[in-house]
């Protein structure tokens, strides 16, 4: 009779159980572990005693772990950032119409023409001052004034994004199912064989934190100066100060007085002045923000003897050393942005990075467990039990170069509700 009852029970515990999970290795680890269940079962076995019980559990001191480096250190961060202009340094020695404050020099209709005779040169110029003329180096000087905007940048602080690690112990619940069979029996003892069966519904770990800082501050500022160009004169007399030629020159009609200067200067300097006005001074931080994600759902078998203790008849006491086999589906994803900040507020995607994992794992480990149970005469059970379970190797997953490690040992407390066959 208890064998039906038994047989049929199991039915519906392996279709119950089987339809829980999708990934067929699941599926082949529960067949497997039931048949080899039923299959202990031998003939000689006593029709009495068979226990039959259920727990909810709750599993305390499982310990998730994160480990994992950043991306941000390889982004070159200067790329986002204004460039320093060197404020001292002028490029203008080409051909061109220039107006300064004391002359001009511009182009006539020959400069910069191949077949005229002084290429270089231009009757199209005029000066102010006797002053402008250098008749050692045979060059006249012109002044120009120029507010310049010179910027520059300086790392103040940072850390580099060195591994970061987050470890933190997290309580699931569960439900157990277990199944004990009578061995012997000696006065107030007794001995039998337990196997269970433990599911761990899908729970869900994140986090978030950030390992790299970059910080720079920007400084702007504008600056009176003044930019002297150098004109050679080819060593000809200069007509007096005041002298304003034309494009024609002595072609003109009437002829302009004048002599030919070159067009293009020989050099530029520019001089500043001790005045400037600061335009912008502000702290630009370069942070990163990773942020993982794991999602696991654990399933549990175990078997072992029970030796089991009955001071009383309606109450009872036992241990049982067990082996353990841990089943775990595991998802790990891990997300990391680079953030530009600048003041006022203001903030600018800079990298973003998206890794995801998945994978399967089987270990073996060792638990004890003790339970305290009352009986009553019609065949029920109830009580409470505690486990403490034991496995050498953590449960691993890396995505990207984040790594997440799972101390899968804990400790379970239950109630227990039975029938005793």
């Amino acid at each position: 009779m208890w064998r039906k009852k038994f047989v049929r029970v199991l039915d519906i515990l392996i279709r119950q159980g089987v339809s829980l999970f999708i990934p067929g290795i699941r599926k082949l680890i529960l067949i497997l572990f039931y048949g080899g269940l039923f299959a202990l079962l031998p003939e000689t076995l006593p029709a009495t005693g068979l226990r039959l019980r259920v727990s909810p559990v709750f599993r305390s001191s499982l310990r998730v772990k994160y480990r994992g480096e950043s991306f941000a250190p390889s982004v070159n961060l200067t790329d986002f950032l204004a460039h320093a202009e060197a404020g001292g340094i002028v490029d203008d020695l080409n051909y061109g119409n220039r107006i300064f404050a004391d002359g001009y020099v511009c182009q006539d209709e020959g400069t910069g023409k191949p077949d005229t005779v002084l290429p270089d040169s231009t009757w199209n110029w005029g000066y102010h001052s006797a002053s402008q003329y250098d008749a050692e180096n045979q060059t006249l000087t012109f002044r120009k004034p120029v507010q310049v905007r010179q910027e520059s940048l300086e790392k103040i602080s940072g850390k580099t994004g060195a591994e970061r690690e987050a470890d933190r112990a997290d309580e699931h619940c569960g439900l157990e199912f277990a199944l004990d069979i009578p061995l012997a029996e000696v006065f107030f003892a007794a001995c039998s064989f337990s196997a269970g069966w433990q599911w761990i519904p899908g729970w869900r770990e994140h986090g978030e934190f950030s390992s790299f800082n970059q910080n720079y501050r920007f400084v702007s500022s504008s600056l009176d100066a003044e930019d002297h160009y150098v004109y050679a004169t080819y060593g000809a007399e200069l007509p007096p100060p005041g002298h304003a030629g034309c494009s024609e020159g002595p072609f003109a009609d009437p002829p302009a007085p004048g002599t030919l200067i070159a067009n293009r200067p020989s050099s530029v300097q520019r001089i500043f002045a001790n005045s400037s006005q600061v335009l912008a001074n502000e702290i630009i931080s370069f942070r990163n923000q990773v942020h993982f994600q794991l999602d696991c759902e654990q399933q549990e078998f175990w078997f072992g003897p029970v030796f089991r203790w009955v001071p009383v008849p309606w109450l009872s006491f036992s241990i049982s050393p067990r082996c353990n086999l841990l089943y775990s589906s595991v998802e790990l994803r891990r997300e990391e942005k680079l953030w530009q900040h600048s003041a006022p507020g203001g903030r600018e995607l800079r990298g973003h990075w998206q890794h995801r994992r998945n994978g399967q794992r089987l270990l073996t480990g060792a638990s004890l467990s003790a339970a305290l149970e009352s009986t009553w005469k019609n065949g029920f059970f109830a009580g409470l039990n505690l486990s403490a379970s034991w496995y050498p190797e953590d449960l691993e997953l890396r995505a990207g170069p984040g790594k997440v490690s799972i101390r899968p040992g804990t400790l379970c407390a239950g109630a227990v509700l039975g029938y005793r066959f």
